[in-house]
């Protein structure tokens, strides 16, 4: 039996066009001099990650097709991962403005 795929989700979409811009904010604001993360936020950000791609796997066995139901979700899933962590580092860049250069 064929799993129907899902219908297209425009805020998957929306969640990828946020998470990459707001990557290129931070990025820039590091190489300004802004905070960068700590060991332990790249080292939970792993760990999370981790536990996403074995949820999608566990998932995807327990769907009975294993492709289906990981190609639907890993855009979403992905996403959100990021987005919650953009998210972070966004809250981190309002604590810890850049200084402005005297002159």
């Amino acid at each position: 039996m064929v799993a129907e795929p899902l219908p297209p989700n425009t805020l998957s979409g929306l969640l990828s066009v946020w998470v990459l811009c707001s990557a290129l904010v931070d990025w820039r604001c590091r190489v300004r001099g802004g905070v960068p993360p700590t060991h332990t936020e790249r080292k939970g950000f792993r760990v999370v990650y981790c536990v996403w791609i074995s949820l999608m796997i566990l998932g995807g066995f327990l769907a009975g097709n294993p492709g289906g139901f990981e190609g639907d979700m890993t855009a979403l899933y992905l996403n959100f991962v990021l987005g919650i962590w953009e998210f972070r580092r966004w809250r981190i860049r309002r604590r810890n403005p850049i200084p402005k250069p005297a002159g």
